[in-house]
């Protein structure tokens, strides 16, 4: 359902746009809030009314009252103060949940600015975070759950964190702060004419700014947009690709609906905080990115590090080949072999790495490893020293009707949307 939404926004998105540019209008700043105007309309459309959540442009207001440049665009939640004789607001940074800059063309100045006024904004959370007293606890198991499924091994308690491996320490914080701070996204409707260009102009602004603060890929925005093509920040909340050897692949670039993109961040987001439409956590359509940039952290100090990255420089061939053999299939969850079935039912024994040798001996006809690999790849188990744990919230194993085994997570709704869309498919043949 959620792409027939965004398919709708997006038609509406276009024609909105012709009656723009048939206006006529050459005034820059009129042209500025009309498009600014337009995103605004959208994202109200987007958010469901029984939620009270509100559309406003103004400023962000950080801790000791600082403001933010002026924002085009911001989802809020609580109360914010009306500046008199204007249709703006201050908001608290603390009730702010995502902050749009809008531009008619996006190009690398049109970027860096933009980029410049939402780091703000991040820097505002930072120190409102960073004010709290330790009474005051976020809800962060979202982020507990993305670091299992991206590292493949539970995640720590927090009083543990500090004991973890540098490169997972930095992981652990970097999927909180991600999973709090407001989402800053940048919304361009035109500019760069295609992915290959996008992604082209992205890499020559971060080297511009190589080594400079506030450049590394943790402060970039969520979402960058323009025209058809996007740039996703694949940070675990929700969209990721599993660490492959420590390395993080931080952003990717589609040509997926942009508006879909934005729906799933939105919607992640309000998931945190709220409670959102059946429909969308049951969502099995799936999105995929051309890999962008590759991160690593890299400890520069006893309890210090930064974000290395290296770009993804695909030409503009494999671009369009990967387009052509993109897979379009649906969500869905693993295909258990009777290997996999046996040590789902028995990690609750304490399988050792010994254990699971010796399980994998009865099954000669298995691949273990591979099929252990398998496991852990679609965050069902990991690895906990040298014990198998589950990464599920809770697992669960079901049988098709054609007697297929398949494992997933019972506080996964896609699970069961699947189950039952097989089981209805069953029937029918």
């Amino acid at each position: 359902m959620i792409r027939n939404v965004a398919e709708l926004l997006r038609n509406l998105q276009q024609k909105e746009t012709e009656l723009i540019e048939k206006t006529g209008i050459t005034h820059a700043p009129t042209i500025g809030q009309q498009y600014e105007g337009l995103t605004k309309s959208l994202l109200e459309q987007m958010v469901p009314t029984e939620l009270q959540l509100q559309v406003v442009s103004g400023f962000v207001e950080g801790i000791g009252g600082t403001l933010s440049g002026q924002v085009d665009c911001m989802l809020v939640q609580g109360e914010g103060t009306a500046i008199p004789h204007t249709s703006s607001y201050k908001w608290p940074v603390r009730d702010v949940l995502a902050v749009f800059e809008v531009k008619k063309t996006l190009f690398s100045t049109e970027l860096n600015d933009a980029h410049e006024q939402l780091r703000t904004v991040l820097d505002q959370f930072r120190e409102y975070a960073e004010s709290l007293t330790d009474a005051v606890r976020f809800d962060i198991t979202a982020s507990a759950y993305v670091y299992g499924q991206l590292v493949g091994e539970p995640a720590p308690k927090l009083e543990d964190v500090d004991s973890l491996p540098f490169q997972k320490q930095i992981v652990f914080r970097t999927l909180v702060g991600e999973q709090l701070a407001p989402l800053r996204i940048i919304f361009g409707y035109q500019g760069y004419a295609s992915e290959y260009t996008l992604r082209a102009g992205f890499v020559r602004f971060l080297r511009d700014h190589d080594n400079m603060i506030g450049y590394d890929p943790g402060a970039m925005p969520n979402l960058i947009v323009c025209g058809d093509n996007s740039l996703v920040k694949l940070n675990g909340h929700p969209y990721f690709n599993p660490l492959q050897n420590g390395n993080w692949v931080w952003f990717g670039s589609s040509t997926e609906n942009p508006l879909l993109l934005l729906l799933n961040l939105i919607f992640t987001k309000l998931m945190y905080v709220t409670s959102i439409p059946d429909w969308f956590a049951r969502d099995l359509s799936l999105e995929r990115f051309a890999p962008l940039l590759i991160g690593k952290g890299i400890k520069t100090g006893s309890n210090t590090g930064v974000w290395s990255y290296e770009p993804v420089l695909f030409t503009q061939q494999q671009l369009h080949r990967a387009a052509e053999v993109v897979d379009l299939r649906d969500w869905e969850p693993l295909k258990a072999s009777p290997f996999q079935c046996t040590l789902v039912a028995l990690i609750g024994d304490g399988l050792t790495r010994k254990k699971v040798n010796q399980i994998a001996a009865k099954f000669p006809e298995s691949d273990a490893a591979r099929e252990v690999d398998a496991l852990i790849k679609h965050g069902i188990v990991g690895w906990y020293d040298d014990t198998l744990v589950f990464l599920t919230i809770q697992c669960v194993t079901l049988f098709t009707s054609k007697g297929q085994a398949v494992v997933g997570d019972a506080d996964d709704p896609r699970f069961f949307e699947w189950y039952g869309r097989e089981q209805r498919r069953g029937v029918k043949a």
